[in-house]
């Protein structure tokens, strides 16, 4: 098992340890599918929902990061495993609350990603 290896386990140990949400109320990624274009009514007609559990956990932001502009005062960050990769198009589902992404940054390790950090904002 490489280095990078190690350092993805352990991530993923040490967020699912922290994790405490049940797979009824676990953090979900909704994608939507690419839309599709319906020659009867002439519309391009929404994509396909799809709701993907995740492994994460959620923390505030320090109010020294918070700036105003980049982060914002009830910006949330989330620390997913890398099992998932989120896009930034994807609703991610707190609590059912509704949150959109504003960034993602993939923690690496010689090319292989550990893990995600995931701002998210109401």
């Amino acid at each position: 098992m490489s280095r990078a290896d190690r350092f993805q386990a352990l991530a993923t140990r040490l967020i699912t340890k922290f994790d405490e949400r049940t797979s009824s109320d676990a953090i979900k990624l909704e994608r939507t599918g690419a839309s599709v274009w319906n020659a009867v009514t002439a519309q391009m007609d929404a994509g396909l929902v799809t709701t993907i559990p995740v492994v994460g956990v959620t923390t505030e932001y320090n109010s020294s990061l918070i700036d105003g502009t980049t982060i914002m005062h009830g910006d949330i960050l989330l620390k997913i495993t890398s099992a998932t990769e989120p896009l930034s198009n994807d609703k991610v589902l707190i609590d059912d609350d509704e949150y959109s992404i504003i960034d993602i940054v993939k923690s690496r390790y010689t090319n292989k990603t550990i893990c995600y950090f995931v701002q998210l904002r109401k």
